[in-house]
């Protein structure tokens, strides 16, 4: 069951991460559950459409690509643009028993969000590789801290702000 706790106050900066190849400028995303471990096997979470927002990179990688290898992988990084704090919630650790292996938080927001892109990102190595408990049993699976690098030239980073 989803445990609602609203942001009262204001949060700047949440980020998305995709793909290299997926562009959102211009585009609306709009909620949709994820596809990973806990949401296809464990069918935990699985009931709330949610864009998941982060304040940093790291904890995106984690969580978005859960116990995926994604070194040497680049990725966009998505700013999140005209957040409402009515629909910006914190997940309990139920829905994702993660959270207490982040370094902040992860963010649901439960409407339609345009992004800009904020910078771009390559996977180097693997740097901590740590366990969390999630279910009824106990049960134990992976979560990946990755070393990461910005990729952005000094003359791209002035061309996306324009």
């Amino acid at each position: 069951m989803l445990r609602i706790k609203r942001i009262t106050g204001r949060i700047l900066n949440l980020y998305y991460i995709s793909s290299s190849s997926l562009n959102l400028k211009n585009e609306i995303v709009e909620p949709s559950i994820p596809n990973n471990f806990l949401t296809t096997i464990e069918k935990i979470g699985n009931k709330v459409k949610r864009i998941r927002l982060y304040t940093n990179v790291s904890d995106a990688l984690s969580s978005i690509y859960l116990g995926q290898n994604i070194e040497g992988s680049e990725f966009n990084v998505w700013r999140a643009l005209g957040v409402r704090n009515e629909s910006l919630i914190v997940p309990s650790l139920t829905e994702c028993p993660y959270l207490l292996t982040l370094d902040d938080t992860e963010y649901w927001y439960l409407s339609g969000l345009r992004f800009e892109l904020a910078g771009k990102i390559k996977v180097n190595k693997l740097e901590e590789k740590l366990t969390y408990n999630y279910g009824q049993k106990s049960l134990k699976a992976p979560l990946y801290k990755w070393n990461w690098e910005e990729i952005l030239k000094k003359w791209e980073k002035n061309k996306l702000k324009k």
